[in-house]
């Protein structure tokens, strides 16, 4: 055998090895959220299922999506590493949307998450954007030229409508700076490591926006509010899915 030939069968041996080498050197990993969306104990549906609030008011969800942005991972010493350009859109009629991946983070044992509900001041005054910010995902006011934080849409029998209607229109659509709310779990193992992606399962509770049981002094009534379009009445509602929208149910350590 020549030269030529022997370096020919041990190439793609030395690619292979190469390749390894690689892997194993992999600094970097990943952690996925995954939302699953309810209304009180049951699963949102946009079938027309009537959901029932602690005053006893009925709707029906025809809309619910939001953006979460500015993920972070929290370490034990109260340092955090935050994802860069982390912008997300989840809507709860695209069960796509509903898992969320975290690339390219650091090995190391976290013990916490924190995100954005909504989108930081710097992004939502910047104009039209790409990606989860893409005005085309229905969460952008050309009249602001800001950002919707999260949209609920629906009816309800309680809320004002015409006498030939048997239920009005219900339409929160909240945003505006200085109603990001902030979301944070703290206390949890996230170890990411070279054979560890962990997995954040979070349930998501659109009755929260409606009903704080910390608070319920908050709590919508209906027949009085039925429709915010940011402005005054948005920081009540903000701070009712702050209190409760997302409950973490468990970490897969994949």
């Amino acid at each position: 055998m020549n030269r030529f030939c022997l370096w020919a069968l041990l190439l793609p041996l030395a690619i292979s090895g190469c390749k390894k080498d690689e892997a194993a050197g992999a600094d970097t990993g990943s952690v996925s959220l995954e939302m699953t969306t309810v209304v009180g104990t049951a699963p949102l549906a946009f079938d027309g299922t009537s959901y029932t609030k602690s005053d006893g008011q009925t709707f029906r969800v025809t809309k619910f999506k939001y953006l979460l942005s500015n993920v972070q991972l929290l370490r034990a010493d109260g340092t955090a590493y935050t994802a860069p350009d982390s912008y997300y859109l989840v809507d709860a009629a695209q069960t796509a949307t509903q898992h969320l991946v975290v690339p390219n983070v650091p090995l190391a044992e976290y013990t916490g998450l924190r995100f954005v509900v909504g989108v930081d001041a710097a992004r939502n005054t910047a104009g039209a954007q790409t990606g989860a910010l893409d005005p085309n995902n229905d969460l952008y006011w050309d009249w602001t030229a800001g950002y919707v934080f999260l949209k609920m849409e629906g009816t309800s029998p309680q809320a004002p409508h015409p006498a030939a209607a048997a239920e009005g229109g219900l339409r929160f659509h909240i945003g505006d700076n200085g109603i990001q709310r902030t979301i944070t779990f703290a206390g949890i193992p996230l170890a990411v490591t070279a054979t560890q992606s962990p997995a954040v399962h979070l349930r998501v509770n659109v009755l929260a926006l409606f009903d704080n049981a910390g608070a319920p002094s908050k709590n919508i009534d209906f027949s009085k509010t039925s429709e915010v379009m940011g402005g005054a009445g948005a920081p009540a509602v903000a701070d009712n899915y702050a209190a409760g929208l997302f409950t973490m149910e468990r970490v897969a350590a994949n």
